[in-house]
C-alpha cells in the first residue's frame, strides 16, 4: 500500500514537472511571438528613427568637402635581379656562395615601385623634403605665429570640451606638428592604384588646392625616385667595398672569377643609376588635375546611419517588451 502511494507521487511530480516543461516552452514561444508583435505594432518608430539616420546622413553628404585630384600613370621598371645574365652562368656555385655572403637573395621581391609607395610616408623622406623645401611651413602655416616662430593651439570651447574628454579617455590630444606628422600627411594624401589588366598603375593626390595637389604630386613622386636612386647608390657602393674586399682576400680561383664578375655587374648598374633613365618607373600620362572632384560615399554617409538607427530602435522595442511582460 505504501509502495503504490510512492509510485502515485512520483508520477505526479514527473507529470507536474512534464507539464511545467511544457508550459515554458509555450511562454517561450509566446514571448517571442509578443516581440515579434510589438516590432510590428511599433513599426513607426523603427520609421522615424531610420529618417532620422538619413537626414544625418544626407547632412554629413551636404557637409562634405569635395576635394582635387592630381592624377599620373606610370609603367614601373622591372627591378633586375642580381644574379642574372652571364655571371650567374659562369659563376656556378661559388656565386652562389658570395650572393648569401652579401646577404641578398637572387630573385627580388619588392620591385622599384612598392619601395616608392613606401617611402613616401616615411619620416626621413618627409624630413628630406622639409630641408630641400620647407613643407612644414607649406603644410602647417596656417598654424604657425610668424613673430615667435611658435605653432598656435587652436582653441574655442568644443575644441576645449573634446580635448578634456580625450585627456580623460586617455585618447590623443593636440600636440605641435612635427615631421611625424608630415609623414602621415604625405601618406594618407598619396593614393595608388593599378589598372586592370595592364602593368600600369595610376597615382594619385588629393586636395582641397588644386594647384598644391599637382605640387605635391609632381614634388613626392620627383623626390621618392630621387631618394631611392641615392639609397640604391649607397647599397651598391657598400656590396662593392665587400665585394673587394672578398677579392683580396680570395685564392680560389672559381670564387675569384666569380667576383670579377659580380664587381662588373656593380659597375654597370652603377653606372646606369647615375644616368637621367627613369629609375623608378616610366611616366606614360604626365601629372595633370582631373576634373571630377571626389564625392561622398552613399552607402557609408547614408546606408550606414539607417541601419545604425534602426537596430537601435529594434533594441528599445525588445526592451521594454521584455519589461512590459515581466
Amino acid at each position: 500500500m505504501s509502495q503504490s502511494a510512492e509510485h502515485s507521487s512520483v508520477s505526479l511530480a514527473s507529470a507536474e514537472t512534464a507539464s511545467g516543461s511544457a508550459d515554458d516552452d509555450r511562454a517561450e514561444i509566446v514571448d517571442l511571438r509578443f516581440i515579434v508583435r510589438r516590432l510590428v505594432r511599433w513599426w513607426w518608430i523603427l520609421l522615424i528613427l531610420a529618417a532620422l539616420g538619413g537626414v544625418k546622413g544626407c547632412r554629413d553628404m551636404h557637409n562634405f568637402t569635395p576635394q582635387h585630384t592630381a592624377l599620373m600613370v606610370v609603367a614601373p621598371q622591372q627591378s633586375a635581379s642580381i644574379g642574372s645574365g652571364s655571371v650567374a652562368a659562369g659563376g656556378g656555385a661559388g656565386l652562389a656562395r658570395v650572393v648569401g655572403g652579401l646577404g641578398m637573395q637572387q630573385s627580388t621581391l619588392t620591385t622599384r615601385f612598392d619601395r616608392l609607395v613606401h617611402v613616401a610616408s616615411t619620416v626621413s623622406f618627409a624630413r628630406t623634403l622639409d630641408q630641400k623645401y620647407g613643407l612644414m611651413k607649406q603644410i602647417y602655416g596656417a598654424s604657425l605665429d610668424e613673430s615667435s616662430g611658435e605653432w598656435i593651439r587652436p582653441g574655442g570651447r568644443e575644441f576645449e570640451i573634446r580635448e578634456r574628454i580625450n585627456s580623460y579617455l586617455n585618447l590623443p590630444t593636440w600636440t605641435e606638428p612635427t615631421i611625424e606628422d608630415l609623414s602621415k600627411f604625405l601618406g594618407s594624401r598619396l593614393k595608388v592604384k593599378g589598372i586592370p589588366n595592364t602593368p600600369f598603375k595610376r597615382i594619385a593626390v588629393t586636395d582641397e588646392d588644386p594647384e598644391r595637389a599637382l605640387m605635391l604630386l609632381k614634388l613626392i613622386y620627383k623626390e621618392a625616385s630621387e631618394f631611392l636612386r641615392q639609397q640604391s647608390l649607397a647599397e651598391l657602393d657598400e656590396q662593392r667595398g665587400y665585394l673587394e674586399e672578398r677579392l683580396r682576400s680570395t685564392t680560389v680561383l672559381e670564387l675569384r672569377t666569380a667576383l670579377v664578375g659580380l664587381l662588373a655587374d656593380q659597375a654597370r648598374r652603377e653606372m646606369m643609376l647615375q644616368g637621367n633613365l627613369p629609375f623608378v618607373a616610366r611616366i606614360t600620362d604626365p601629372p595633370h588635375i582631373s576634373k571630377y572632384k571626389t564625392t561622398p560615399d552613399v552607402l557609408v554617409s547614408v546606408g550606414f546611419p539607417i541601419l545604425a538607427m534602426t537596430f537601435i530602435g529594434i533594441g528599445i522595442i525588445v526592451l521594454v517588451a521584455v519589461f512590459r511582460s515581466e
